[in-house]
């Protein structure tokens, strides 16, 4: 396991920065880790990795998530003492305490989706505000997460970085408005139905009734029946 080497979280880390890292071209983080500037001297790899190829569909901004990084501490403070928080459950609870704080206030105006959420929780693992304990068991090995060393220090600061493409909005936007005609054709869909049924109820409702004239031996309209 990682943890028992002397470099080994560093190098899953540096494996965790590459997967989250949005600004900084593939190869250029590759050649970093093999301590190899040939790449780094040339440059771009010439959209060939999907941080080069996206660049010009997705514009990274730096958005300050702060509040919402104090909330991932208060979360683990409140917590029991007796029980420990993995990665994943951490996610879930700030995820669904910054969705339902919104539905009261705009308490977190960010908005961040389960995505963001775990790439904050990451990065704050990765800058020593938040750290795993390891607990070991005769048939695993679980990882908790807890407060790192630094994070007495983060509500002292005054602002707290990840990077977000600027399509999170954009794409919100599309679906909403993929999902607009489809509700208005469902609702048409539905209305015309209605006024056939209606139609056919009408015509139903106006046509005579046919009834068997014994004495004329012919079938006769209701309306029309004569009387002997």
């Amino acid at each position: 396991m990682v943890f028992t080497e002397q470099t080994g979280l560093e190098n899953l880390y540096s494996i965790v920065n590459y997967c989250i890292d949005k600004k900084t071209c593939k190869r250029i983080l590759i050649a970093k880790h093999f301590n190899d500037d040939v790449w780094e001297k040339n440059g771009d790899c010439n959209q060939m990795c999907d941080h080069c190829k996206d660049t010009n569909s997705n514009q990274i901004e730096k958005i300050d998530v702060f509040e919402e990084a104090c909330f991932v501490l208060s979360v683990l403070e409140n917590t029991k003492s007796d029980k420990k928080l993995t990665s994943n459950k951490l996610a879930e609870l700030v995820y669904s305490g910054i969705v339902s704080k919104n539905k009261k206030s705009d308490h977190y105006p960010n908005n961040l989706n389960q995505t963001e959420v775990e790439n904050l929780i990451l990065t704050m693992l990765m800058n020593s505000y938040l750290k795993e304990d390891f607990h070991f068991t005769p048939y695993n090995t679980i990882c908790y997460v807890v407060a790192g060393p630094l994070s007495k220090h983060l509500r002292n600061d005054s602002c707290f970085y990840i990077d977000r493409t600027s399509s999170h909005s954009s794409k919100a936007a599309s679906i909403e408005k993929l999902a607009k005609p489809e509700l208005a054709e469902k609702n048409e869909s539905k209305e015309l139905k209605t006024r056939k049924r209606n139609l056919d109820m009408n015509a139903s409702s106006d046509s005579c009734e046919l009834i068997f004239d014994q004495n004329n031996s012919e079938i006769m309209p209701k309306s029309k029946k004569v009387l002997w």
